[in-house]
């Protein structure tokens, strides 16, 4: 489990005492950030990060929790902190989560949502025209429909899983899809072919996102089981 950036993530400064927001920041693409905090004299103070990105013009990318409720991590407070001097805060990491014994990470899962829209931004589309959010945990099988999607207990680290149903939000915001939805698995072999067709799409999408990425073998598809041990793979198929 390396610790990566958290990219183009929200963060913020935060009077501890009151709960006022006294400067906001977008991360960089290496995890740093600067916020300028307004206000003057001394606060007791904090940072927070959340896991959501405003880094694409009006819409906003979100990671929530079952309740529609952002996830945040934040420092320790810094006491009587004069506003008017700087602040070096650190490293501030998120560890991960379990739900139900399974692990996974909110940050983790924001960063595909940038990947996927940095790709799609890459073959020249616009920033997205509304909201879109994944949700974990989202139950025992990742799912989409239309702006959002349910990434299950067991793929909070499945980066590909969270892609595949990233590409169907995606293909519902900037293409036509007629995938009718519905159960589907590998060896059906009567299955309705807009169907098929959209499955196949959003797992090509996976692909040519870490392919963008310069991932190593990037059309392998794997969902694991989730849990604390090494090797629980419950799919594992290279396109």
């Amino acid at each position: 489990k390396p610790e990566m950036p958290a990219r183009l993530a929200h963060v913020e400064v935060v009077n501890a005492t009151t709960g006022a927001v006294l400067g906001t920041a977008i991360t960089g693409l290496d995890g740093s950030y600067t916020i300028n905090a307004v206000g003057s004299g001394t606060a007791n103070v904090k940072i927070r990060a959340i896991s959501k990105s405003h880094a694409f013009g009006s819409s906003v990318l979100r990671v929530t929790n079952a309740t529609g409720q952002n996830y945040s991590v934040e420092t320790p407070v810094w006491s009587n902190w004069n506003l008017s001097s700087d602040l070096d805060a650190g490293d501030l990491v998120s560890a991960l989560m379990t739900s139900g014994g399974k692990h996974g990470n909110p940050f983790n899962i924001l960063d595909q949502m940038v990947a996927g829209v940095e790709y799609v931004k890459s073959l020249g589309a616009n920033n997205p025209s509304v909201n879109l959010r994944l949700n974990w945990p989202g139950g025992s099988g990742s799912f989409a429909s239309g702006t959002q999607a349910w990434i299950a207990d067991d793929d909070g680290y499945d980066d590909i899983v969270q892609l595949h149903e990233f590409g169907h939000v995606l293909h519902n915001l900037y293409s036509d899809s007629d995938n009718p939805g519905g159960s589907h698995f590998i060896s059906d072999s009567d299955q309705d072919p807009r169907l098929s067709y959209g499955e196949g799409w959003a797992s090509y999408f996976s692909s040519a996102v870490r392919h963008f990425q310069g991932v190593h073998d990037a059309g392998i598809y794997v969902d694991a089981n989730g849990g604390s041990n090494t090797g629980g793979k419950q799919l594992y198929i290279r396109y």
